[in-house]
Formats: C-alpha cells, sequence, structure tokens
C-alpha cells in the first residue's frame, strides 16, 4: 500500500501543512527516516526459544534507562524505550512503535507498507487458573504523540498465544477510533482455556510505513495478574516526565558564560511532575539531591518534602525554588574547564506502591564549551525551502568570547543531500522590521554540505577558518544555495520558538514552531566537541591551480577514494573514482564549482570551492 508522507505540522503544534507546488519558500517539519539515539546501540542478547519459567504477576512500565525492552520480560529488540516521544504517560518511559528497525534504520525501501515492530512477552505460567481467576490484562497507548501521526490504515494490534501453537488477534486500534495525543486504557479477560496454560505470551504488533521513523504508537504500563478488574487502579505513583535543566533558556552553555552570571541563567525553581495512579489519595514524600564531578561533592542531599493528600488518579508537580545558592556556589568553586552536576528526584516507596525506576529521575546539567537549546535528540526534522531562504537562531555570550566553530546536527529524510550546499552563517544581528536590509554578517562560509555525522545523534562540526569574538546577542544559522530542504534535527521538547528566525522572501520573522534547531555554537580557546563522536571537517584539503582551465590537481592528508564535483545547484557533474589525484575540467562551463573527498566505506572527507576558467 502507497502512503504519502509529505511535510507536516505535529498535531502539538498545529495542523497538516502540504508543500507548496508553486516555489513559494516556507518552512516545514518533517519525519525522520531514521532513529539517530538507536544507530550504533549494542542490541541486548536474546534467547530463541525460551521455557515458560515465568508467573504473574508480569508488569512493565519501561521506565529504566535501557533503549530496548528488558530481556526479562520480553523477547525482541524491535521498539523503543524512551521518554522523549509520548505526551504525557501514565508513568515515565514508554514503548514506541514505529517504521524501523532495532538498530534504527528502515525495514524496508520503496513502496512496503505491512507489518512493522513486534513486542513479544516471555512464555508464561498460566496453568490451573480458569475464568473466575480473572486474569487480566491492562495497557495504555497514544496514536502520535511528538511522533508522526498514523494513517487510517494503520493499526496497534495485540496478539495471544494459544495452546495449539497459533496466534489469535484478540484487539487492535486504529487511529480514525480515538482521540490523540491522549493516552488510553484497554483491558483484556484472558477466560478462554486456550490461553490458561504453561507457555502463554503475547504480543503487540504495529502496521505501518515500514520506509522510515513513521506512524507512531506508544505504549505503556502493561500489566498480566489474576484477581484483576477491567478498570482497577495501578497501585503507583511515579514521575511522568524527566529532569529539566537548571537554566532558564538552554539546555546546555559553555561554563564560562555561566560563572558570574548565575542569578540571571538559573531557572526560578526546579519543575518536576509527578502522577497518582491509585484510586485513592496519598501523602507522598520525595527529596531531591545534587553532586559535581569536579571536586566530586554532593550537596542538597535531603531536603525531604511531602505532597500531602495527592488526589487520586491525578498530575501533580513539585517545585524546588531553594537550590539557586548551591548551584552558584558550586559555578563559582569550580577548578575545571567543564563542569556537570548531577540531579536526582527520589520519590520515597510507599508501602502499597509498586516498585519501579519511575520513582527516581536523573538529570545531567552539562556546563562545557557549547550553547544548545535541544536536549541531543531529534523527534522531527525542520526545514526551509526556497532557494535562498535562511534561518537562525538566537544566542547570547554573557562576556566576550571566541566563536571557534558550529554543531550541526543533519539528519536523513527522504533523500540524501550531501551533495548539496548551503552558506554557514554568523550574524552579529539582525534586522527584524519589515522591509528592513540592516543584518550586519560577522562571518560567512559558503560552499558548505550537510554531513549525517555517523554517530549517535551524531553533530557535524564545521570550524571557522576564522574564529570570531561574540559578545552580547549573536545568530547563527544558515542560507541554503537550492530550494530543497537540508533536513537540520529538531527538538520537540524543549520550546526555543521565542529564538529562532526564519527569512523565506526578505523579511525575518519568528519561527511559526515551537521546538529546538540542533545547532550548537561552541565557544573558547580551547575547543573540545562537547558531545559524543563527533567528526570534525578535515581542512588539510588543497586546490591549484585554482582558478583552473583544464587539469584540477588535488592534495588531501588523508587517503581519498572516491572524487565529486558538484555544481551550484548542488548536482553531482563528476564523479571520479577511483581518486587519483587529478580531476580533468575542461568539458565544464565557467563558474563555480565544489570538490568533494570520501574515504573508502563512503564517509564524506572534506570539501572545497574551485573557479573553472576557460583559456
Amino acid at each position: 500500500m502507497m502512503k504519502n508522507n509529505c511535510c507536516f505540522l505535529l498535531g502539538a503544534v498545529g495542523a497538516m501543512m502540504v508543500m507548496s507546488q508553486t516555489g513559494h519558500a516556507q518552512e516545514v517539519l518533517y519525519p525522520l527516516k531514521y532513529n539517530y539515539d538507536l544507530i550504533g546501540e549494542h542490541l541486548p542478547v536474546r534467547a530463541g526459544h525460551r521455557a515458560p519459567n515465568d508467573t504473574l504477576p508480569f508488569i512493565d512500565d519501561f521506565s529504566y534507562r535501557s533503549k530496548y525492552p528488558d530481556p526479562d520480560r520480553w523477547m525482541d529488540n524491535h521498539v523503543y524505550i524512551n521518554s522523549t516521544y509520548p505526551i504525557n504517560p501514565p508513568t515515565i518511559g514508554v514503548a514506541t512503535f514505529d517504521g524501523l528497525r532495532a538498530a534504527g534504520s528502515p525495514h524496508a525501501a520503496g513502496s512496503a507498507y505491512g507489518s512493522s515492530d513486534t513486542l513479544t512477552s516471555v512464555p508464561l505460567k498460566l496453568a490451573g487458573l480458569t475464568a473466575g481467576d480473572n486474569v487480566y490484562l491492562t495497557f495504555f497507548y497514544q496514536a502520535r504523540g511528538l511522533g508522526n501521526i498514523p494513517e487510517p490504515e494503520d493499526s496497534l494490534v495485540l496478539e495471544f498465544f494459544a495452546s495449539d501453537s497459533s496466534w489469535v488477534h484478540v484487539w487492535s486500534v486504529s487511529v480514525d477510533s480515538i482521540a490523540l495525543d491522549v493516552f488510553h486504557r484497554a483491558a483484556l479477560h484472558l477466560s478462554e482455556p486456550e490461553f490458561l496454560f504453561d507457555g502463554f505470551q503475547f504480543r503487540f504488533r504495529n502496521y505501518a510505513d515500514r520506509r522510515g521513523n513513521n506512524d507512531h504508537w506508544h505504549l505503556d504500563y502493561v500489566f498480566l495478574d489474576k484477581n484483576r478488574s477491567p478498570n482497577d487502579p495501578l497501585n503507583d505513583v511515579g514521575f511522568t516526565r524527566g529532569g529539566v535543566s537548571l537554566l532558564k533558556r538552554y539546555n546546555a552553555m559553555p561554563l564560562k558564560q555561566f560563572k558570574g552570571f548565575e542569578s540571571s541563567e538559573l531557572r526560578d525553581e526546579l519543575v518536576i511532575h509527578m502522577r497518582n495512579n491509585f484510586d485513592v489519595n496519598k501523602n507522598v514524600n520525595y527529596k531531591y539531591a545534587a553532586t559535581e564531578d569536579c571536586g566530586g561533592t554532593a550537596f542538597h542531599a535531603l531536603n525531604i518534602g511531602v505532597i500531602g493528600n495527592f488526589l487520586s488518579q491525578s498530575d501533580s508537580s513539585l517545585s524546588e525554588p531553594n537550590y539557586k545558592a548551591e548551584i552558584t556556589t558550586v559555578s563559582q568553586a569550580a577548578s575545571c574547564e567543564e563542569l556537570t552536576i548531577t540531579t536526582r528526584y527520589i520519590q520515597d516507596s510507599l508501602a502499597t506502591d509498586i516498585s519501579f525506576g519511575n520513582d527516581t529521575i536523573v538529570h545531567n546539567q552539562v556546563f562545557s564549551n557549547y550553547f544548545a537549546y535541544d536536549d541531543g535528540t531529534a523527534e522531527i526534522a525542520f526545514g526551509v525551502i526556497g532557494t535562498g531562504a535562511l534561518a537562525a537562531c538566537k544566542f547570547h555570550a554573557n562576556k566576550p568570547d571566541t566563536l571557534q566553530a558550529v554543531q550541526m546536527h543533519f539528519v536523513h529524510v527522504d533523500d540524501d543531500v550531501t551533495s548539496l550546499l548551503f552558506s554557514l552563517i554568523v550574524w552579529d544581528s539582525i534586522d527584524l522590521a519589515p522591509g528592513a536590509k540592516g543584518d550586519r554578517i560577522l562571518y560567512r562560509q559558503d560552499f558548505q554540505t550537510p554531513d549525517y555525522g555517523d554517530s549517535i545523534n551524531g553533530f557535524y562540526t564545521y570550524f571557522l577558518d576564522t574564529p570570531k569574538i561574540v559578545s552580547g546577542n549573536f545568530w547563527v544559522g544558515w542560507q541554503q544555495g537550492q530550494s530543497t530542504n537540508l533536513g537540520i534535527g529538531y527538538d520537540m521538547n524543549n520550546d526555543a520558538g521565542m529564538h529562532t528566525f526564519v527569512n523565506l522572501s526578505g523579511n525575518w520573522t519568528m519561527s511559526q514552531y515551537h521546538g529546538a534547531y540542533m545547532i550548537r555554537p561552541a565557544l573558547g580557546k580551547k575547543f573540545t566537541v562537547g558531545t559524543d563522536d563527533v567528526k570534525a571537517r578535515v581542512s588539510g584539503i588543497r586546490l591549484y591551480p585554482n582558478p583552473v582551465s583544464d587539469v584540477l590537481h588535488i592534495d588531501s592528508e588523508v587517503h581519498v577514494w572516491r572524487t565529486e564535483v558538484i555544481d551550484l545547484a548542488g548536482r553531482t557533474i563528476l564523479t571520479q573514482l577511483p581518486h587519483n589525484k587529478e580531476v580533468n575540467v575542461t568539458s565544464l562551463q565557467d563558474g563555480m564549482y565544489v570538490v568533494r573527498l570520501f574515504d573508502i566505506i563512503g564517509n564524506p572527507i572534506g570539501s572545497s570551492p574551485f573557479i573553472k576558467l576557460g583559456r
């Protein structure tokens, strides 16, 4: 079944948006082709066959840190365990079904609709139970959340493994029958003898577009036990979201820019969200603790508070307003060039509370050498469509500092855009007045090409050939040299909409979306990338003569396997394989071009522009 995944707006921020065919510039959001959080991740080892040695109850709320299902409960690795895609789950952590394999790549290419992810329970011992034992399976599910909306033909399906070794369809749901972006509860009574045997299993499956990170369903709090009823409560109080940044504006910032400005950069209070899933009110104890990695000290380790008479089946928030002085003291005393403050929020377990990972949440606050609005995880892709369209993100340097590099997280959408061109730009100011032309460009680096980073949440680092001093407000962004959207990672869990701008028709306007571009300026004399496995652009490329009329010579500090020549429209017009350090460009029309070099496994090594002039 062919499906059309055009650019769109998430339900959390607006209605469906179809790409214009008129060529007018616009900003768009796109579903991802990959899940970068899973690329390169170690897959848990699963047993191909397992004897039924597990008894009731069976419970999983997916609140653990692994990105894959618990091997003690589940037989497969297909779904993605996360807390970034759902909206207001019963407790923190869900299992997300999509169109991707376990390692984060698409199940199929081309037109491919069908069964995608599977989540299969371990075999369970149910022999001797009858309908009168009231064995119920309950679970919560949500369509879309902060992901991609399933199509009407998509579905989430539940099947039971019967005593005759067949899988029996017992339940399914599609988007045309439920409200989006909320969690619904389902309850199934295991009353038939064919299911009450040793070796019973159940499995969830989704039917979706198998070509990418599409058609999201989120599953939470799977609970199978006897002596239950269809609507019995979950006897659990747990956190529903992760820890928040200590900072008002950013998720990360340079330590040098934080020291001395703590009062203006720190949040007024830390707010954490929790849910009482009991059917009675509860008194809940909680505490906040913090440690820092420079001196290795712990602080604010007690401060036990109480939520009195926490209403049943309701959400509440915990606030911690008295933390700023201690954070400031730690910051001022830190002798390290970088600092990480780890905060823990702990809910003391009640006697009747189900003990899970949702009782504790941890947040690492990074003070390194870069600014970031994003949390490192892209839920979707952002782009501007239109030749010459611009996008920019506003940052603020509290004291003068040296901008050394810009990190960008490009994501795969439908097409590989690594042959297209863009200009990396840093503005000292942009003019927001209608029709105004008062932009001041501090730095511009043309003939850049996107790179996917080839790492988990990989940011590609673009070094400035001439570092620039920034002070006060500055803007970092890009201008594309063709109409095609380049696809920058977009974090839907952090609202940086007040700081993101686009220029689509000669005027700057605030972005209509409420997420965060995954673009990070890196500052300071000593440059460190500040994120895992980031590739730096190789600068040791020399082209000569330049301008050139016939044969272009290429010197590189690393071994090159393939050479491409690209025109200003982003089209590859010459390919040389294997590379031999010379390219005959006699047949090219006069103008400007870019050479791109690749290693033997296809990773980009670097690029450099040249000019072709006739004799």
